[in-house]
Formats: structure tokens, C-alpha cells, sequence
């Protein structure tokens, strides 16, 4: 059986909580499940320097001093290295009792990106491709490590049912991606395990591969089009629909996600003239794959996160 710290680009490095040097001030509590519930967090602050090692005893050191925690409030963090953009996916509580999410922390596994990711701060900005594509890659460890089921449902902060809206975090500009965070790493769990898809290359950066506001205008209702992604056979993509008038969805003709569109849909938009997303699997023979827009008039926003 394969593990995804097999398929990891050579920017993505793992650590266990022994080795930074995790310390609990008080006995860890033990869980009596894997938890059926995962929840993206932002560390709503600074990454600690570039060392994710240090970052995690630094981190640890406030957990301690001021909070007066165990350890680190969390179970798994991500962190970038500003200096060279490397990418570490580091264990903290692991498989133990989180702390980090109020009334949930014994069925939720939580996972941290250090940064902060909400406007109006000195700290904000935007999560870059290998931010979010590290958070893929910490659930899908947490779910082979046996702390997050398998069937985990992947969810942001504010997601908690326990207080909805309580809370911004992980931040509006992190938020969009949790979806496709956990269906990325369901995916990057497959492609561990099936060594014929283990050639399917990260992109550093996301590869915009179609966009109808520059190239045949909007989607009318019922639409087809053929959209070539490039000479590859398969990819994972990130699907937007700019919603002009009246609601609808947006179906691709592929055996992956769905072999007769247009009756499954892969975005609904509502018509408010907002941005909906939605990452999927595909696969492209020759490079292509058939989009239909179904009922609205949209435009639609193509972009390619990995490929083969």
C-alpha cells in the first residue's frame, strides 16, 4: 500500500511531532476513533520564521508560556519557508485530543496553515498553489496516519456546527479553497496507491487553461464546447463559473466525474454575479474535455493544478 509522502514533490517535506521536539506539559488525551471531521485553520498570524522545525518549538513556546496549553493547539500544521517556498507538513497533537476547535475537538482532527488569511490585517494575503496544495497533502497523511477517517468530512473553522459564523477563520481568502483541499487529498490518496497515476505532476503554479471572457464569450443555457487543456491525458482542475443572469450548473463529459452531462452537475451558480468554484479529476483524451452549461448564462474559468 502506498503512502502520498511517496508522490510528494521534492518541495513538500513531512515531520512527525518527535522529531521538532514536541513537548506536553500534561499527558496527551487519547481519542477514541479516527475523527469523522476535519477542519482547516489558519494560524491567523505570522509563520515564525523560515526553519519549520524552530516555527513548531517557537509556536510551542507561546502555546506553553502564555496559553498555558499542553502543546500546540492543533494536530497537524502546514508551513512555507518564505525564503525558498518549501513546503512542510508537520505533526503537532496528531492523533491525540485537539484543542483548537471549540466543541468538536473529540471528533474533529484540525490542521493549521501558518499565515494569516483575512483581509484588513498587516499580516493578510492570498494562500499560494503549494499553501493549499500542502494542506491536501496534510489531510490526506492525517487520513493515512488513521487520525482522520476515511470517509472525513473536510471543513473550514467557521464550518463548526457547534457555533457557525462564530469565527472568520480560516480566513476569506483561505475559505474558497477548503472544498477543494478535500477533494484533493482523496485524490493525492488514490494516486498513492495506484502506481500508474503516480506520474501526475504538481504545478507550482495553477495553469489557467481556458477562459470564456477572452476567448467565445459566455456559456449560453444548454452550451457545449470543447475545451483543450494542453497535451496531457489527465489533470486536476479547478472549474469557475462567473454567473451572468438567472442559475444554473456547469457538467463536464468525462468518465471521472461524470459520463453523461448534463445531468450531474460539477459548479452550481445562483446568478448574483459572484465567482462559484469546484476542483475535480479528469481525464483528457488528446487534451480535451467537453464543458456544457446547463439553464443560467455563465462565463466559465478553467485552471490546472496538476496534470499527467
Amino acid at each position: 500500500m502506498g503512502s502520498v509522502q511517496d508522490i510528494a514533490p521534492p518541495w513538500l517535506t513531512f515531520y512527525r511531532a518527535e522529531q521538532w521536539g514536541v513537548i506536553w506539559k500534561r499527558p496527551p488525551v487519547a481519542e477514541g476513533q479516527a475523527d469523522p471531521e476535519t477542519y482547516i485553520h489558519h494560524g491567523a498570524g505570522g509563520r515564525y520564521g523560515t526553519d519549520p522545525q524552530q516555527a513548531m518549538r517557537t509556536l510551542q513556546k507561546w502555546y506553553h508560556d502564555v496559553k498555558d496549553y499542553s502543546t500546540i493547539a492543533y494536530d497537524v500544521m502546514v508551513h512555507r519557508n518564505t525564503s525558498d517556498n518549501t513546503i512542510a507538513v508537520l505533526g503537532a497533537r496528531e492523533g491525540w485530543l485537539s484543542a483548537a476547535t471549540s466543541d468538536r475537538n473529540d471528533i474533529g482532527e484540525a490542521i493549521c496553515l501558518f499565515g494569516y488569511f483575512h483581509p484588513g490585517h498587516a499580516l493578510s494575503e492570498q494562500p499560494t498553489a503549494r499553501e493549499i496544495e500542502g494542506l491536501a497533502y496534510a489531510v490526506a497523511w492525517s487520513i493515512e496516519q488513521g487520525w482522520s477517517a476515511t470517509d472525513t468530512k473536510v471543513m473550514g473553522h467557521r464550518d463548526n456546527p457547534a457555533h457557525p459564523g462564530a469565527t472568520g477563520c480560516p480566513g476569506d481568502y483561505l475559505y474558497p479553497h477548503v472544498g477543494p483541499i478535500g477533494r484533493r487529498a482523496l485524490q493525492l490518496i488514490r494516486l498513492a496507491n495506484d502506481p500508474k497515476d503516480t506520474d501526475m505532476i504538481t504545478l507550482d503554479k495553477p495553469r489557467r487553461a481556458y477562459d470564456s471572457r477572452l476567448t467565445g464569450g459566455p456559456f449560453m443555457p444548454g452550451e457545449t464546447r470543447s475545451i483543450y487543456l494542453g497535451p496531457i491525458s489527465e489533470a486536476f482542475i479547478c472549474v469557475t463559473a462567473d454567473s451572468r443572469k438567472g442559475s444554473g450548473f456547469i457538467s463536464i463529459n468525462d468518465p471521472v466525474v461524470n459520463s453523461k452531462p448534463p445531468s450531474t452537475s460539477v459548479v452550481n451558480y445562483d446568478g448574483n454575479d459572484r465567482l462559484e468554484s469546484n476542483a475535480v479529476p479528469v481525464k483528457a483524451p488528446g487534451g480535451n474535455i467537453t464543458v456544457t452549461n446547463m439553464h443560467g448564462v455563465s462565463e466559465v474559468i478553467i485552471d490546472v493544478f496538476a496534470q499527467k
